[in-house]
């Protein structure tokens, strides 16, 4: 039961970090008014934020919690820790940024906000590859 919470919290996880980066980051760049840049990725930031923290959490916790009961599933700790690595990654390489965007995105210059914007997309982009690194690492424990 706890192998399948791990699992489907990060793979969740996963998919949205994954949607935002491929699909609506994009979007959201090709948008030409600064304004409705800058209010869209606070809305989208605080919404994502609300629903990713805790399969962030989840996933992570539920996913060292299996190797802390079976120490042979080495794998699970393996990818709680990959999943788990998104929390300082976010808060030492991102955070300042995104309380940049969301408080003052809309009174900036044009250029600066999208040049903030291509950053976080690359930033963000990290976070999709750890999630998904840590969703193939679980599923690789299960098939071990």
């Amino acid at each position: 039961m706890l192998q399948a919470v791990a699992v489907g919290a990060c793979g969740l996880y996963a998919g949205a970090a994954a949607y935002i980066t491929l699909v609506q980051h994009p979007s959201l760049l090709r948008l030409e008014d600064h304004r409705v840049q800058a209010a869209f990725f606070a809305d989208m930031y605080g919404l994502a934020g609300r629903f990713m923290a805790p399969l962030h959490v989840l996933g992570s916790v539920a996913a060292v919690s299996v190797w802390v009961l079976d120490r042979s599933q080495k794998l699970f700790l393996v990818g709680g820790l990959i999943m788990g690595s998104i929390l300082p990654f976010t808060t030492f390489a991102m955070l300042r940024l995104n309380n940049d965007l969301r408080r003052c995105g809309h009174r900036r210059k044009p250029s600066w906000l999208v040049t903030k914007l291509r950053r976080w997309g690359h930033l963000h982009a990290v976070r999709s590859a750890l999630s998904a690194s840590a969703t193939a690492t679980l599923l690789a424990a299960l098939h071990l």
